[in-house]
């Protein structure tokens, strides 16, 4: 398999579904930054890491996809794209929206090779509705999905491309080589 090229895609909008003050009130409010104040993108990159950058590089997501594929749901409607995942008893959603279709389109065909898309039309209610959210999150959470196995299920074609992309790495060697050391210390400190 060779290995992906990195995708990327200007945004318009970037939004993070977060806990508005007390954890225990269960409030929650999205949280939004647009390309008025910063440059967003998003990109998908060879190592199966979905990334959101605003300017200077700052990190505002990163979903490793490879991990994750089986625990998502990706809902689109108009020009955005809304991700909910849950790991662990943990639940994260995010959304993104895209300056234009063509864009949009060109995400949604390397998405579709990942996850299980669905498009909500113009005629349902605004995605950022409370209601749609909690009812997103309410089957997500109702579905029996592969993270609650006491192990990830990797496809095949993730497990490839994932060591491939560790093996052309230069530094891959030399972090076996670390966790090697690391690891026979660990045990002989363990076996005394």
């Amino acid at each position: 398999m060779a290995v992906l090229s990195g995708n990327n895609w200007e945004l318009s909008k970037y939004g993070r579904y977060e806990c508005s003050g007390d954890n225990r009130s269960n409030e929650y409010i999205w949280s939004i930054i647009d390309n008025t104040t910063t440059n967003l993108s998003m990109k998908i990159t060879p190592t199966l890491q979905l990334i959101v950058l605003s300017s200077n590089n700052c990190i505002e997501e990163c979903l490793d996809i490879w991990a994750l594929y089986n625990c998502t749901k990706v809902l689109i409607r108009s020009t955005t794209i809304m991700f909910v995942y849950l790991f662990g008893k943990y639940v994260r959603l995010f959304r993104v929206q895209f300056n234009n279709k063509e864009d949009l389109n060109l995400c949604i065909e390397v998405l579709k090779l990942y996850f299980s898309i669905q498009f909500i039309d113009d005629n349902h209610e605004p995605i950022d509705n409370g209601d749609d959210t909690n009812n997103c999150l309410l089957d997500l959470c109702q579905e029996k999905l592969a993270y609650q196995q006491p192990n990830i299920q990797i496809r095949n074609d993730f497990l490839n491309q994932y060591l491939t992309t560790c093996l052309i790495d230069p530094a891959f060697f030399g972090f076996v080589q670390t966790t090697e050391k690391t690891l026979k210390a660990f045990f002989e400190n363990d076996n005394k």
